[in-house]
């Protein structure tokens, strides 16, 4: 229901490719306001960068950011195969410069945090918050999988008569 109003269903086929498209929007929101306190890293020109496209990220650098629509920041790079892409600030990360890979989801979970014996936060760190300029966060099939098992689960537990 929306604001009382029942709509229609949608075609089964046309629901998966909106979830599909969807499920990484949060991740890709997060993404976006950290890179915007970042957008100095972003302007240099030849910044090593990795891109998301198609759930799949390729390697490339910067060569300028578009800022004709201030709310839709948006980043030039020069893929790795020279071929140009125009891709949302969300959907870019920084790259280490001495060619080390970014922390992708699998990757995360295996490293260890050093203990500390003072309760305090060392400077700049925030709890276990990544830092989303320079981490790919959870693949799309992820994202979406997640969104299917929470539909479901809302489905299953829904009460009274909501349809």
């Amino acid at each position: 229901k929306y604001f009382g109003t029942p709509l229609p269903r949608l075609p089964v086929a046309v629901k998966r490719r909106l979830e599909e498209k969807l499920a990484p929007l949060p991740q890709y929101r997060k993404r976006t306001q950290a890179n915007r306190r970042a957008l100095k890293q972003f302007r240099e020109r030849g910044a090593p960068v990795e891109v998301c496209q198609d759930g799949r990220w390729s390697k490339g650098v910067v060569m300028e950011v578009e800022s004709r629509v201030p709310s839709r920041l948006k980043v030039n790079v020069l893929m790795q195969d020279k071929s140009e892409v125009s891709a949302q600030l969300g959907k870019v990360i920084l790259r280490d410069p001495n060619g080390g890979s970014s922390d992708s989801d699998s990757e995360r979970g295996d490293r260890r945090r050093g203990r500390s014996r003072s309760r305090r936060r060392r400077g700049g760190e925030r709890g276990e918050s990544p830092d989303w300029t320079r981490w790919k966060g959870k693949s799309d099939s992820r994202m979406v999988k997640e969104l299917r098992e929470q539909a479901r689960e809302e489905a299953v537990c829904a009460s009274g008569k909501e349809y």
